[in-house]
């Protein structure tokens, strides 16, 4: 029993991950969302749902929203391949960190025109970019907020990697 429902939560965690890439994939700036009003139809190929979803996601991550589907279809396939993930609450409790890490790395880069964020890192990655440097004020050395980005990214990005089980 307990293998088919791992197998079943791997199905829906892969779905659930394929639907974000979707909705993210086919987001357009002019569908309905929290702070568009519109009256014309729905570009995402998700509709409504996946228009606020796109939206919303990018907004607060701006392209590190990626990483939700990424690790969603990660635990997935790994799940529907009936393979434990060890220390799952850990990991589950760990990726949100990891996530907004990455955010404040990619908040150095300005985002495109077409997404609804000033940077890359969405309005999650700002604000760690923005305390991040000034926490660095209280350091006994000069890091600015760069700095401390780019640290975070790595730091993220490995904590990533404990998120999608890449650890013994």
């Amino acid at each position: 029993i307990r293998r088919r429902l791992r197998e079943i939560f791997g199905f829906l965690s892969l779905t659930l991950g394929f639907c974000v890439i979707v909705a993210l994939v086919t987001y357009d700036s002019t569908d309905p969302s929290f702070n568009t009003a519109t009256v014309g139809s729905v570009r995402n190929v998700l509709g409504l749902p996946g228009a606020y979803t796109a939206d919303m996601l990018l907004q607060a991550f701006g392209f590190t929203a990626a990483v939700l589907p990424v690790v969603l279809c990660g635990w997935g396939i790994r799940w529907m391949m009936g393979r434990k993930l060890k220390a799952t609450i850990f990991r589950m409790a760990l990726m949100p960190l990891a996530w907004i890490l990455i955010s404040g790395a990619f908040s150095l880069f300005s985002a495109p025109p077409n997404i609804p964020t000033d940077s890359m890192g969405g309005a999650v990655g700002q604000l760690i970019l923005a305390r991040g440097g000034a926490a660095a004020r209280f350091l006994p050395y000069s890091l600015g907020g760069p700095t401390i980005a780019l640290i975070a990214g790595i730091l993220g990005f490995v904590f990533l990697l404990v998120t999608l089980g890449f650890s013994a």
